[in-house]
């Protein structure tokens, strides 16, 4: 508004229509670069980012905290990569994993457990890796029996290979150590199995969760067994099944410390 820079008394401006504005020459450097500022403003309305940036910040009581500073595009750039980089990691561990799983399982099944003959049953244990020892105690459970043990008793009476009698008396306290822990883990899965069969077939499965927790139904026992039917269902890439179990634990997990 030319009246109003009129007003103003600016020295050494000179006021054009808009319509020379490019024509003519401000007279002085200094008034021009301040008469430019205040003719934007005065002609848009609108507020500089420095201006709009101190209103963002005004905060005197501190109300919001201090707001996170804006990063850079090569800092964007930087976690995007590094973002990607991560899940190409972990989908490599997964691919690893699953292909050692194969490998382990394909292992074991070629290994044939002895039935009803203790020599050969002690042999297999012998040559059972120790990191694979829990697992031939689950699936031999029922050979390793008295009968098993007493055989070993005879063989460590008859021998005289110190060794060889050192090894027997090895194998047998941890043939009995782990079969003491799975039977003890066995009874404690068996315990929750009537009140997780009572959560699968309610029809409101939320409200009789919250009785059960309500009732002190709902344990570590309880969630371990979810825990284990959500790995084998994801072991067997039963996906709906694995999310579904997964929800289960979710809510009664709520219920225990």
């Amino acid at each position: 508004n030319p009246e109003t820079m009129e007003v103003l008394g600016i020295p050494g401006v000179k006021i054009v229509p808009e319509d020379t504005m490019s024509k003519e020459v401000l007279k002085s450097g200094s008034s021009a670069s301040q008469a430019e500022r205040l003719t934007a403003g005065t002609q848009t309305g609108e507020k500089s980012a420095e201006d709009i940036a101190l209103e963002l910040e005004w905060d005197p009581e501190n109300l919001f905290g201090k707001l996170p500073q804006d990063t850079d595009h090569i800092e964007r750039r930087l976690l995007a990569r590094q973002a990607d980089q991560k899940e190409e990691e972990e989908e490599k561990a997964k691919e690893e994993y699953e292909l050692a799983r194969a490998e382990l399982e394909e292992y074991r099944a070629s290994r044939v457990m002895p039935q009803n003959d203790a020599s050969a049953m002690l042999t297999y244990m012998l040559e059972t890796e120790i990191n694979e020892l829990e697992f031939e105690c689950v699936r031999c459970k029922e050979e390793l029996n008295a009968s098993f043990f007493q055989f070993i008793e005879d063989e460590i009476t008859a021998s005289e290979d110190s060794e060889y009698i050192e090894k027997l008396r090895t194998i047998t306290t941890t043939i009995k150590d782990f079969t003491k822990f799975v039977e003890a883990n066995v009874a404690a899965l068996a315990a929750p199995i009537d009140r997780l069969k009572k959560v699968l077939t309610a029809k409101d499965k939320k409200a009789t969760i919250a009785q059960m927790g309500s009732d002190g139904e709902i344990d570590t026992a309880l969630l371990a067994l979810l825990q284990t039917n959500i790995n084998t269902a994801r072991q067997a890439e039963q996906t709906d099944a694995a999310e579904f179990m997964q929800k289960v634990f979710n809510a009664c997990s709520k219920f225990v410390e």
